[in-house]
């Protein structure tokens, strides 16, 4: 099954096997139900869609049920041929808030089983802070200079979708799984095979103006082997804020 939600046309589509299946238009607060037959006399799964409040915000240009669903392309995306060694690289111009961002990004992959830095700050092997899909597939955060090492339980090794994925840090929190939380497609990753978070008032090298920053690689001359493949649309970065995907 899958499932778009189009605020901008207040239109709600429920997809099986990449088929429209059923759609829910003008949408405003209640409860919305519908069910999905598993197979010809099989058990009828009964879904209930419920809307709190009309007050929607845009999904991403270009992201629709044709390209979201199936294996085009989001319009205007960047794709990212590993082989290339693709970099989008920046140093701030001065530094900014080094506790508390959100990253949010679009990432439909390729290149399964390698190391990919959907991005990243630093400048060698001893002074880095990396947010990546590792290679096992698991979405992964470190950072040198301490202890720091995340790894989320589940994969992101669909290489026919886009997922959505964002990093909300915010190391001032005092509960150490506060400090740094994942999003897949709305849900908050709670399963880790690693979960040592970074430590209070942590200052990352993140707004850093002493180091340059990258999406889809490592912003330095160190991981050269470390670019994304696949295709990257509607890279986020929020300075100060530490958001969540409804946001």
């Amino acid at each position: 099954l899958g499932f778009l939600w189009e605020p901008e046309n207040n239109r709600f589509t429920i997809y099986d096997d990449g088929s429209q299946y059923q759609q829910f238009t003008s949408i405003n607060a209640g409860n919305y139900v519908f069910g999905v037959q598993q197979a010809t006399g099989g058990v009828t799964l009964n879904f209930r869609l419920f809307v709190e409040a009309n007050d929607w915000t845009q999904t991403p240009a270009g992201i629709t049920s044709a390209n979201a669903l199936n294996t085009k392309n989001i319009a205007k995306s960047v794709i990212y041929n590993r082989a290339d060694s693709p970099k989008l690289s920046r140093t701030p111009s001065s530094t900014s808030n080094r506790k508390t961002f959100t990253i949010s990004v679009w990432y439909k992959p390729a290149d399964l089983g390698t190391r990919r830095q959907l991005f990243s700050a630093g400048t060698d092997g001893s002074n880095y802070a990396i947010f990546e899909v590792n290679d096992n597939n698991k979405l992964y955060y470190t950072h040198s200079g301490g202890s720091d090492n995340v790894v989320s339980t589940r994969t992101i090794e669909d290489s026919s979708k886009f997922y959505h994925i964002l990093f909300a840090m915010d190391t001032t929190q005092s509960t150490a799984a506060n400090r740094l939380k994942i999003y897949v497609d709305g849900d908050q990753i709670t399963a880790f095979d690693a979960s040592t978070y970074p430590s209070q008032d942590f200052t990352t090298f993140i707004n850093n103006s002493s180091y340059p920053h990258a999406v889809g690689s490592f912003a330095g001359t160190f991981g050269s082997s470390l670019h994304v493949g696949g295709n990257i649309a509607e890279f986020n970065f929020v300075d100060g804020t530490a958001l969540t995907p409804s946001t």
